[in-house]
């Protein structure tokens, strides 16, 4: 990625029916209450996308949910907003501390240090490798949280409607 060399594999999809995928792959796995909302017309959900690319991402960020969310339900939202498709994440764990939030997406970053790798909680890259993603799809992530209220990531893409083609560049992404 950083070298500006990526092939992407576009295709159609439906973000609500890839979101619903994720979530009831993670239910099934870790038994956890996972919600999916689809606020508006699922048909409107369709968009061009690499799919495998954008699953990590859905993924990552209901891994991460799940994980800092300390047992509690996680909600999955879609929706659309000017033109744009908008999923977002969010889990009612503790809440990212406030000095924390600028360094969420850096690669190795974990916001607890005294998380090891050897735990079974990750290296600190899923949320680096989710931005990543995003970006190559022309999005976006953000994050908002408040102590004691839990995280929401909300993922924001551009709609890609039309034919998929593998040679469709994405926004400010060399090919």
């Amino acid at each position: 990625v950083e070298a500006g060399r990526v092939q992407m594999s576009w295709e159609p999809l439906n973000l609500a029916d890839l979101a619903r995928e994720v979530a009831a792959r993670w239910g099934r796995a870790g038994g956890e209450d996972i919600a999916v909302v689809v606020e508006g017309d699922p048909g409107s959900m369709s968009m061009v996308a690499d799919k495998q690319r954008l699953e990590r991402v859905v993924a990552n960020l209901v891994d991460n949910a799940v994980i800092h969310g300390e047992g509690r339900d996680v909600t999955v939202r879609v929706g659309t907003d000017d033109g744009h498709l908008i999923l977002s994440v969010e889990d009612r764990g503790p809440g990212i501390p406030a000095g924390v939030v600028p360094r969420i997406f850096e690669r190795f970053f974990k916001a607890d240090p005294a998380r090891h790798r050897g735990d079974g909680r990750g290296s600190g890259l899923g949320l680096a490798i989710a931005r990543e993603n995003a970006h190559l799809h022309g999005g976006e992530i953000a994050v908002q949280s408040a102590p004691g209220r839990g995280a929401r990531f909300t993922l924001r893409l551009p709609r890609r409607d039309g034919t998929a083609s593998s040679e469709q560049p994405a926004e400010g992404v060399a090919s």
